[in-house]
């Protein structure tokens, strides 16, 4: 029998690096929060002053930890530290399948990782069989590909889902080893591979559960050019695109809070002289 997902224990996960995504990040857990105030958060900051290069400060309900991820984030090279951070949500996630138990059956992990620019409108609605190893996220609407905006973990502490997301972590890591960008096609984003995965893994001694969910509604981009044009049940608002260039950072990008949680479709985006999802 399926379960609602809000009816269900759930470890929420995200991390902001970088202090520009300490406010998406506070957006994120807000609405969370209003949300669903009964799942658990395990959220993390950095860089933190005093530590080692990288090194995260981890808030959670088993305490506060400080994380340093075994690969260069240097702030200030843009486009390889944005890569870099960007292969380094499948080690997060491991991170936190392993540090993480639910109350109602210490043997059962679910995780869901959420983009810190993400805002939930409502209680996530995503049926379930609450016992299985599954992995669910959106879909890709121009290739047959998951989104790594919004993943759902699910599955056994020692589990398939186990092993696939220790995989994930391990091939993601080898990417950032030397990560330019020129030539970056070579290597795989962590959705791609992710897919990979899943694809292959029936093979590797287990199977899992793919739940594919509408993009349109779990991970929608509200804005086309200068307005509101569609609304969604969890929105993107696509952080990654002023960051990811250094022409791009002092961009006034994403609208202000109030706006994002309260605007109408056809509202006009306040100051818009840029519509990221073009650049």
């Amino acid at each position: 029998m399926t379960e609602r997902i809000d009816k269900l224990p759930v470890v929420l996960t995200s991390f902001a690096y970088r202090e520009e995504y300490f406010r998406e990040l506070d957006g994120l857990l807000t609405t969370v929060r209003e949300h669903h105030p009964d799942w658990l958060i395990v959220a993390g900051r950095g860089p933190v002053s005093g530590l080692p290069p990288g090194s995260m400060e981890v808030e959670s309900p088993w305490g506060t930890h400080r994380w340093t991820p075994p690969v260069a984030l240097d702030v200030n090279d843009f486009e390889t530290a944005f890569f870099n951070i960007v292969s380094l949500k499948p080690w997060w996630i491991s991170q936190v399948w392993r540090m993480c138990s639910l109350p109602d059956d210490g043997r059962l992990k679910r995780v869901l990782w959420s983009d810190a620019d993400n805002r939930f409108n409502g209680p996530l609605d995503i049926e379930l069989q609450p016992d299985s190893e599954l992995v669910s996220g959106c879909w890709s609407q121009n290739r047959e590909m998951i989104c790594g905006g919004l993943l759902l973990f699910q599955g056994k502490s020692d589990g398939t889902i186990h092993r696939l997301i220790d995989e994930w972590s391990q091939d993601c890591l080898g990417y950032t080893v030397t990560p330019p960008p020129v030539g970056k096609e070579n290597h795989p984003e962590d959705q791609e591979r992710l897919t990979e995965l899943l694809g292959a893994f029936p093979y590797r001694g287990g199977e899992i559960e793919v739940l594919k969910l509408d993009i349109n509604k779990y991970l929608c981009c509200p804005t086309d050019g200068d307005k509101i044009e569609r609304r969604g049940l969890v929105e993107s608002w696509y952080m990654s695109a002023r960051m990811q260039r250094p022409e791009n950072r002092n961009r006034n990008w994403p609208p202000p809070e109030e706006y994002r949680r309260h605007a109408k479709i056809g509202d006009s985006i306040p100051d818009a002289n840029w519509d990221p999802y073009e650049s």
